[in-house]
């Protein structure tokens, strides 16, 4: 398996909020703005909806065929500017539908938020 960029950013907060809870460190996460800039920009998510997603253009034979061949890549999907996008939809979305704000929630909320929204298990450290 190879994560998309998205997923590693999300891998990595838990990994950072993983050392830093069992080493007793105070590594920043990756904040909310470039969250949404990662997943804004990230090749393999599928913005549209119609079920495909851009690829990395180039990135080999099968990134530069998929497209053609129908059986990989997004034409439709196109890089927003960061001026154009807005980050706060899913903040917004995810407020109306849970009541929290993740603007302002606390690190271990958010970080359970993902993990809710991912369908991951709850963190236990280690003692």
């Amino acid at each position: 398996m190879h994560p998309a960029p998205i997923a590693n950013a999300i891998l990595a907060n838990v990994f950072i909020h993983t050392f830093d809870s069992h080493y007793g460190l105070s590594v920043p996460a990756i904040d909310n703005d470039t969250l949404g800039l990662v997943f804004l920009t990230d090749p393999f998510v599928d913005k549209d909806g119609d079920g495909r997603v851009r690829g990395r253009f180039l990135g080999g034979l099968i990134g530069t065929l998929g497209p053609f061949m129908g059986i990989s890549g997004d034409l439709n999907d196109s890089l927003p500017s960061p001026a154009a996008t807005d980050v706060n939809g899913f903040f917004d979305e995810y407020q109306q539908l849970t009541g929290v704000d993740l603007r302002t929630a606390s690190r271990q909320v958010r970080i359970d938020a993902i993990r809710r929204l991912f369908g991951l298990p709850a963190f236990t450290p280690r003692q």
